[in-house]
């Protein structure tokens, strides 16, 4: 099943640092070439933050750059729909969210889908939005 995918997942899936067990379990969705969904918002966001994390000495522009290409292979659906302003301050409004916060969480609405998120507030948001956490792949139990 396709999900929606914020950005901090995602950076954690190229820098170890951010990573832990629920990201490298939802990589292992990405991996089976389940269709990732991402707001057009998060390309400028994943380039920022491998920037940041260069500059904070955390991760060296080849692996940010090796990041970039591996993206290329990954089964990512940018959304090129221009949401409502109103729509995107409302729900960033109603869920306590910043506008980036509320992009994601408006991509799962509209989309139906679940979001993989590691964010505070974003998580805190789903059940009352009606968004499902998206989950690891459910592997049958061995006898």
């Amino acid at each position: 099943m396709a999900f929606v995918a914020d950005n901090s997942v995602i950076v954690a899936w190229f820098v170890k640092s951010q990573a832990n067990s629920y990201t490298w379990n939802i990589l292992e969705r990405a991996a089976a070439g389940e269709v990732i969904h991402v707001p057009l918002l998060w390309r400028q966001e994943f380039v920022n933050a491998m920037v940041v994390l260069e500059r904070r000495h955390r991760l060296k522009a080849s692996d940010a750059a090796q990041a970039f290409t591996e993206l290329k292979d990954m089964n990512l659906a940018t959304d090129r729909e221009l949401v409502d302003l109103g729509v995107l301050a409302e729900i960033a409004r109603r869920y306590a969210l910043s506008a980036y916060d509320a992009t994601y969480l408006e991509l799962a609405i509209r989309l139906r889908l679940p979001l993989a998120c590691r964010d505070g507030p974003l998580k805190a948001a789903l059940p009352k939005a009606g968004v499902a956490l998206a989950q690891p792949i459910r592997r049958p139990l061995s006898r």
